[in-house]
């Protein structure tokens, strides 16, 4: 037990090491956009590869085992063995904190390359890929937890995430993909890209506010923000 702890409080150590540097754990003020983008960015860099030990996921390169998103009443999608890249590279747009109701919406400008396999109504599963740009906005609530020392932590509620995207999602399927999915009509043909692109989108951007959380539960609150 006594050697359990030790190898423990070691790997937090580094852990605490690694995320420490370049000031990624200086305090911002809620309504400080520029420290905050600083630090998000900074957290994302350092923590992209994942870190098991805390539960921290690889967010680039991201791997999503398979996605199902019903297009049409009578067409249903299958993405499988996902890779989406790039997500590091997302930038904070914009963070808004209400003192009074305990809510955050945290916007992320986000551009991925996403690859994969794809079929329609489990038929002819073949290769695809594509790139997405876009705005997701997450919304939260939070509470302030007080551990057994009286130190507060963040204990973050479920989150919505809005999709929007900032032009066409890029989409290159096979032609037997292609003839099963789409139907010739620009318009439908672009709502069906769109889901497709959201659906993962908001999977994808999900884990990097998985993240986020999760390290809100590593360190008290001053550790995050100054005028809490």
């Amino acid at each position: 037990a006594n050697n359990m702890s030790v190898r423990l409080g070691f790997v937090l150590f580094l852990v605490h090491s690694a995320l420490c540097e370049d000031q990624l754990l200086k305090p911002c003020h809620s309504q400080d956009i520029d420290c905050l983008r600083q630090t998000t960015q900074t957290f994302l860099d350092k923590s992209s590869s994942g870190i098991p030990q805390f539960n921290i996921v690889p967010i680039d390169p991201m791997a999503i085992a398979s996605i199902e998103v019903q297009v049409a009443p009578e067409k249903t999608v299958d993405l499988k063995e996902i890779a989406v890249t790039g997500l590091k590279n997302l930038r904070i747009d914009n963070f808004t904190m209400d003192l009074s109701t305990r809510s955050v919406a945290l916007a992320m400008d986000a551009e991925a390359n996403v690859q994969g396999h794809i079929s329609v109504n489990d038929k002819d599963s073949t290769p695809f890929s594509g790139k997405i740009a876009g705005l997701q906005t997450a919304h939260y609530t939070y509470e302030l937890i007080k551990n057994d020392k009286g130190v507060e932590f963040f204990k973050v509620g479920p989150v919505t995430i809005d999709c929007n995207l900032k032009q066409k999602p890029e989409l290159n399927v096979s032609e037997v993909v292609s003839k099963a999915l789409f139907s010739g009509n620009d318009d439908s043909d672009d709502e069906i890209k769109k889901k497709l692109a959201c659906e993962t989108f908001q999977i994808a951007c999900g884990r990097v506010i998985s993240n986020l959380r999760t390290i809100a539960t590593l360190y008290p609150k001053n550790a995050f923000f100054t005028n809490l």
